[in-house]
């Protein structure tokens, strides 16, 4: 991809926070890491701890999950207050146009009764003050201007609201993992330059396959293109066994070269739609682990917010490390109202 294409490109994304998000989460999955695979939450490293909070709410508590993404962390209050017939009232909130019901195939039962409500700004809530028994939430609310949304996550507690938030860890290994899958994208963006040397050669080929009276210079620069093509997919092919995501570089690949093969069945506008939804998927994705690194908070940034929180009035703040096989990946930040 060229610079200058990226650049507009990245741009036009961050004028919207939720546009990589929204084609995120519009489909059949629950978390953005650690989803357990065939559960109805994040796997058993991250849940235990949330279901071991949800267990000590009172009966009926009204939840608010913050940043819910496709309600990883709501499914587990529901399936949690259910087991205890606890009847909890459950909201989950995102700024992405999300609607987790339409879109997760695992989610049944308790799950049902959650309210989804997308377009919602964490920094500016559409909730009436002491609202809520509980505001959660797990990778999510660091994305936001900590500034407005924590005394906003405050105000709409109860008295005697408590308040659990999941944070990302900069020294954890889920940045560290997000950052190798990040070079994968750059690879295949700016390195092999797959969507730019798909659509010139598609165009190119074309032109000389579809005019049979194209002259040499059109034919010369098919052939040139085609060779450009051929030689991004032999790059991507030696990277390939060295990437971090795999399935994501070969499916970016295949896809564009299974259109390329079947060229004479399209139009080219056709053609060209599908490289720049393909362009666009890697823009988002790029999108997504820029906006996680930059989220990601330090053990001192932890307290610092554990410290905010205090002064906003909440009792009882404490913060520590959430781990799974002695690998650091966030920091949980707990407290509660006064009565």
């Amino acid at each position: 991809m060229e610079l200058t294409e990226r650049g507009a490109g990245e741009s036009a994304m961050m004028t919207d926070r939720s546009w990589a998000w929204d084609r995120y989460w519009h489909a059949d999955r629950i978390a953005s890491c650690m989803d357990g695979a065939g559960q109805s939450n994040y796997d058993n490293r991250l849940s235990a701890g949330w279901s071991g909070f949800f267990e000590t709410l009172p009966p009926g508590s009204r939840i608010l999950d913050l940043c819910t993404g496709n309600g990883a962390i709501a499914a587990i209050a529901a399936e949690s207050g259910n087991q205890a017939g606890n009847g909890f009232t459950i909201t989950g909130v995102d700024l992405a146009d999300i609607d987790p019901l339409k879109f997760v195939s695992r989610y049944s039962g308790p799950v049902q009764s959650v309210r989804f409500l997308g377009k919602i700004n964490c920094e500016t809530l559409p909730f009436e003050t002491g609202t809520f028994d509980a505001v959660v939430s797990q990778y999510g609310i660091e994305y936001s201007e900590l500034e407005r949304s924590l005394p906003e996550t405050v105000r709409v507690l109860a008295p005697a609201g408590r308040l659990r938030l999941g944070l990302h860890a900069a020294e954890g290994s889920v940045v560290a993992e997000t950052n190798r899958l990040l070079a994968d994208v750059d690879f295949l963006s700016d390195e092999a330059r797959l969507c730019d040397v798909a659509a010139q050669c598609m165009t190119a080929v074309l032109a000389v396959e579809r005019n049979p009276t194209s002259n040499q210079a059109q034919r010369a620069e098919a052939d040139r293109c085609l060779a450009e093509f051929r030689n991004s997919l032999t790059r991507i092919e030696t990277y390939l066994p060295l990437a971090t995501d795999q399935r994501m570089v070969r499916d970016s690949t295949s896809v564009l070269l299974h259109a390329f093969e079947n060229r004479r069945y399209f139009d080219l506008s056709i053609l060209l739609a599908k490289v720049e939804d393909v362009r666009s998927e890697i823009l988002a994705h790029r999108h997504r682990m820029l906006a996680l690194i930059a989220a990601a908070v330090t053990s001192g940034g932890a307290a610092a917010i554990a410290g905010r929180l205090a002064g906003l009035g909440l009792a009882d703040t404490g913060w520590g490390e959430q781990r799974a096989d002695e690998q650091l990946l966030g920091y949980w930040i707990e407290g509660a109202l006064p009565r």
